[in-house]
């Protein structure tokens, strides 16, 4: 009775965190009277969340954690730029782990370890249906790590995103409304480690050369090519389609000092996603979305395969209840060698509040996650409470 007391007042924290950030947002200058000039969108989200079982009792503990995640977008005649600013905290920092080894785990975790970073900055020219970019950005492999399709749906997709890439694109657009929009998106890069990766308000875990992290090699020998596909077939049913493929190059010279030179090879990956919108009646809509990733040669290595799953289904009543059921699941196959399956879970109930000045969106969301990892020697799993408070608004 007592931790659930404390987990209540977390709560009440949440929302005054909330008005605090909210704060901060009414600083962002409005948007331009030419409306397709600027448009920026803010996100703010603030999560309490109770891991109330773990297999590791010392892991049990009460969380508070935000995200700010400002989207900017300028178009000006032929020209378009894209900005993506976040603070956030996951991942979680090595710091943080050993702190919470050292014995006070149990204690609440207010808001430890948020950074802030840029994690897309690129512009770009129209050439009629072909567009050239370049700068920061994250190619288009798989759509499921996106936020805000409930509390941690995107968790399970982090692993293969591939973020913080410098490089350049271009992409070719095609079709109509009769016929489908189509997009084919083809990007060269490199990992991000030393131009536009420094934090702000907190330093994060750095990624060094010895790493041998995919992409961090000297040139742009890493790139995605994307498919996307769209179909509105009325104001209500959407349907929207993804087929990527990449390579990740790797530094053979530095992943050599890790594994055996015969095991090292460019990671290889698939990804099909797919994702459906439509009304069951007047007042009852649902957006669903699944997605396969099936990756070769993981990290660099040709003795690791990964298969992954997503999907996530939300449903919505009355345009002012949601209800969000989410799972995923990890295969990760070793060659001659345990390997391990992951699977995760979560289930919520949200409000919306209705639209006015101050914001677009404004929902609660109440529920439950579960995450469950089978070692095959081992067995783990973590079960957690979570309110989450998000704030969206557009300028």
């Amino acid at each position: 009775m007592n931790k659930f007391f404390i987990f209540s007042t977390k709560i009440c924290s949440l929302f005054v965190v909330f008005f605090f950030n909210f704060a901060l947002a009414e600083q962002i200058p409005a948007k331009s009277n030419n409306k397709d000039f600027l448009k920026t969108r803010l996100l703010v989200e603030a999560i309490a969340s109770d891991r109330y079982s773990f297999s590791d009792n010392k892991q049990e503990y009460l969380n508070n954690e935000a995200r700010i995640d400002v989207v900017t977008q300028i178009n000006l005649k032929n020209y378009f730029g894209y900005l993506n600013y976040r603070v956030q905290e996951n991942p979680i920092q090595k710091s943080e782990i050993q702190k919470r080894a050292q014995g006070n785990s149990h204690g609440d975790n207010f808001f430890d370890n948020h950074f802030g970073l840029l994690r897309e900055f690129y512009i770009g020219y129209n050439l009629g249906n072909i567009s050239l970019y370049g700068g920061k950005f994250r190619p288009n492999f798989g759509e499921a790590f996106k936020i805000g399709r409930g509390a941690f749906t995107n968790e399970p997709s982090v692993d293969y995103m591939q973020l913080e890439r410098v490089g350049a694109g271009f992409f070719v657009n095609a079709g109509n409304a009769n016929i489908g929009k189509y997009k084919l998106d083809f990007s060269m890069y490199k990992l991000d480690r030393k131009y536009l990766d420094n934090t702000q308000i907190t330093t994060r875990d750095p990624t060094r050369k010895s790493d041998a992290a995919l992409a961090d090699t000297g040139g742009l020998n890493s790139f995605n090519l994307a498919l996307d596909v769209n179909f509105d077939f009325s104001k209500y049913e959407k349907l929207f389609y993804r087929f990527a493929y990449s390579k990740q190059a790797v530094d053979y010279k530095e992943m050599s000092k890790k594994i055996a030179s015969n095991k090292i090879s460019d990671q290889k990956g698939y990804a099909a996603t797919i994702k459906y919108q439509n009304k069951i009646t007047s007042d009852i809509d649902y957006d669903w979305l699944f997605e396969y990733v099936n990756i070769k040669n993981s990290e660099g290595n040709s003795d690791i395969f990964d298969q992954y799953i997503n999907t996530n289904l939300i449903t919505n009543i009355y345009q002012k209840y949601s209800l969000v059921s989410a799972f995923g699941s990890k295969k990760r196959i070793f060659k001659n060698q345990n390997g391990l399956d992951r699977y995760f879970s979560e289930f919520s109930l949200g409000y919306n509040f209705d639209k006015n000045d101050i914001y677009d969106n404004l929902q609660l969301q109440i529920g439950h996650k579960s995450l469950r990892i089978n070692n095959k020697t081992s067995l783990d799993k973590e079960n957690s409470y979570f309110v989450l408070l998000r704030y969206i608004k557009n300028f």
